[in-house]
């Protein structure tokens, strides 16, 4: 499930194989600060960049923007991913 925070597959699975950053495309982006900024804005513009944590031992491959998931790869299924080691 997308979103999900880093911490909770640190929490489960332990840490990661490896870890490294990418970069995704250029992009544009703005928006309105958090809350405790009211009416604080924003602009971003270039490439975003994602943390990558590999589990090889497990075969998937987690990507995070900021602390949550926006995607995964793996060839695994639902029921061999849920089985312990």
């Amino acid at each position: 499930m997308r979103g999900l925070s880093r911490d909770a597959f640190e929490e489960v699975w332990g840490l990661p194989t490896r870890t490294y950053t990418t970069s995704g495309e250029e992009m544009t982006r703005a928006g309105w600060g958090e809350s405790n900024n009211a009416g604080a804005g924003f602009f971003f513009k270039g490439k975003a960049t994602y943390d990558v944590w590999e589990y090889d031992t497990r075969g998937v491959t987690l990507v995070f923007d900021g602390g949550s998931l926006a995607t995964w790869k793996t060839d695994k299924t639902v029921e061999e991913l849920r089985q312990k080691d």
